[in-house]
């Protein structure tokens, strides 16, 4: 297994992951939420509000993919968001 940072190249197959992976521990619907919503982090958030990193198997395909992306609440709290 091979842990990196995500580059932007990669968005299109952690949205594909997420689906994948979301519609077979949930449902279709669930997948595409979920898919949705990864797409969204990944265009959308400032990269300094953002860590995405990714694991791939040995024969190189994505197997995993983790999001963070930055809560700040109005008390001044600074938290990250899995």
């Amino acid at each position: 297994m091979q842990f990196s940072a995500y580059s932007t190249d990669q968005s299109d197959e952690i949205k594909s992951l997420f689906a994948r992976t979301f519609t077979d521990s949930a449902n279709e619907v669930e997948g595409q939420i979920v898919a949705d919503l990864a797409e969204d982090l990944l265009a959308t958030t400032d990269e300094n509000d953002l860590f995405v990193f990714v694991a791939h198997n040995d024969a190189g395909k994505l197997a995993g993919s983790i999001i963070f992306s930055r809560l700040t609440f109005a008390s001044g709290i600074k938290a990250f968001l899995l």
